[in-house]
């Protein structure tokens, strides 16, 4: 479906792109900004192509676009905005980046749905109920209080959701990965790069990355499962004290610590004779559980913690 909406969008952008562009003046900052109406649970559809682009919603019934430097179309029903960025060669610096980059603003009422895709953007967006869509080839994505669910992908770029969220899956290739707030599941991958997840009440977890660390905090819930991986990196897990369950730990390189955890004997099983499975129990035992897999690193519970601090 995703892959479908992103083909028509990327032909609205190349048809806005065929018809030319006229200036008052060259290098002159024009401006246009307009209101329109757009029901309280519309689908917003936003195509940029490069720039940077934040979304606020607020408790109102129209919506509100800010642009500089910018050429774009408003289409009906479904809302889609299209920045089409000069790409001639003037204006540009030595690697062929625009000096002067589009900045877009959009207010929107709080419970309209995003889907948003960029080329070369980074992308904020905040205080928005509805679900919200992101892809992106190269940038960032900064989101705060999200009352739905969040789908978030760029190539390349940070992605850093704060103050909450719903439902949360959440993919980079190159870059950090930080949620704080979470109060639904969360699925979040990265090929290189660290992922730090917070919450007061964790439910599934499932985080995986093949260089870089995963720090997770949080009190666990009833049937929590926690499914923790990384191939190079440390795996941490900051718990509350008293909290309790069972830690199923791999490691082949690395060490396993938890202060007062108990192994639960017998080993479960074992893997090539190199790195072994464990099981542990901490707190007196529970029904919530956590799996975690290192090939080079350490895998380490902590109560009483407070997550790292990532700039």
């Amino acid at each position: 479906m995703m892959t479908r909406r992103l083909s028509r969008l990327l032909v609205a952008v190349m048809a806005a792109a065929a018809v030319p562009v006229a200036f008052s003046s060259l290098g002159a900052q024009a401006t246009r900004d307009t209101s329109f109406q757009v029901p309280a649970d519309a689908v917003i559809e936003i195509t940029m192509r490069n720039g940077r682009l934040t979304v606020r919603g607020e408790d109102r019934r129209t919506a509100e676009l800010r642009a500089n430097r910018i050429n774009y179309e408003l289409r009906s029903s479904r809302v889609g905005v299209t920045l089409d960025v000069n790409d001639s060669n003037r204006g540009r610096d030595r690697r062929g980046n625009n000096r002067d980059e589009s900045d877009v603003e959009l207010i929107v009422p709080r419970g309209v749905r995003l889907v948003i895709n960029g080329r070369s953007s980074d992308v904020s967006v905040a205080n928005v109920n509805g679900d919200v869509e992101v892809s992106l080839v190269n940038g960032d994505f900064e989101g705060k209080v999200l009352g739905g669910r969040a789908i978030i992908e760029t190539m390349t770029g940070d992605v850093r959701i704060t103050d909450g969220v719903g439902d949360l899956r959440v993919t980079t290739a190159s870059g950090d990965v930080v949620a704080t707030g979470v109060r639904g599941s969360v699925e979040a991958d990265a090929t290189s790069g660290s992922i730090t997840i917070s919450g007061e009440r964790l439910g599934r977890i499932k985080a995986g990355v093949v260089s870089g660390d995963i720090d997770v905090t949080g009190a666990l819930g009833d049937d929590a499962r926690l499914q923790l991986s990384t191939h190079s990196g440390e795996v941490i897990v900051r718990l509350p004290e008293g909290a309790a369950g069972q830690l199923e730990a791999t490691t082949y390189t690395g060490s396993v610590r938890g202060g007062t955890m108990t192994m639960m004997p017998p080993v479960t099983r074992s893997f090539s004779g190199n790195g072994n499975a464990r099981l542990y129990e901490f707190g007196g035992g529970g029904t919530a559980r956590i799996t975690a897999t290192t090939f080079s690193g350490d895998i380490t519970i902590q109560r009483g913690s407070q997550p790292r601090r990532r700039e």
